[in-house]
C-alpha cells in the first residue's frame, strides 16, 4: 500500500483539533442555556462538529495508506472503530438515535482522549 505524506495526516489532525475548539465554544453556550436536545441550535452545532471530527478520523483510517492501517495498533487507547460507527449514525441522519446523554459522555470522556492522541500523532510526525 502507498504511503501518504505526513503533511496530509497532519492536516487531518489539525482539522480535528479545530473542530474540537469549535465544539468547546458551542458546549459553553449549551451549558448556559441548558437545552441539551435535538433541535437546539448549539446542540445541533455540536453534533455537526462531532460529525466533522469523526469524518476526519475516518479519513485518517481510510485515506492514509499504511499509516491508517497501523493507527489502531499504534494508538490503541482510542476506540477507532466506535468513532467510525458514530460517524455513520451522524452522517446518515440517525441523529435521533444519539441521546443528549450520549453526546455529553462523548464530550466528557471520549473526545479529550481523542484530541490528546491526535496531538500526539501530530507531534510524532513532526
Amino acid at each position: 500500500m502507498r504511503k501518504k505524506s505526513p503533511a496530509i495526516i497532519i492536516d487531518y489532525c489539525q482539522r480535528i483539533v479545530t473542530s474540537y475548539q469549535i465544539v468547546s465554544e458551542h458546549v459553553k453556550a449549551l451549558e448556559r442555556d441548558g437545552l441539551w436536545k435535538l433541535g437546539n441550535l448549539y446542540f445541533d452545532a455540536v453534533a455537526m462538529q462531532l460529525e466533522v471530527i469523526s469524518e476526519y478520523v475516518c479519513k485518517l483510517l481510510d485515506n492514509t495508506g499504511d499509516f491508517g492501517q497501523q493507527l489502531p495498533y499504534l494508538y490503541p487507547e482510542v476506540p477507532w472503530s466506535q468513532i467510525h460507527r458514530f460517524r455513520q449514525l451522524l452522517a446518515h441522519w440517525y441523529i435521533d438515535k444519539v441521546s443528549p446523554d450520549d453526546v455529553k459522555d462523548i464530550l466528557k470522556n471520549s473526545l479529550p482522549l481523542l484530541i490528546d492522541t491526535i496531538k500526539k500523532i501530530e507531534s510524532d510526525l513532526s
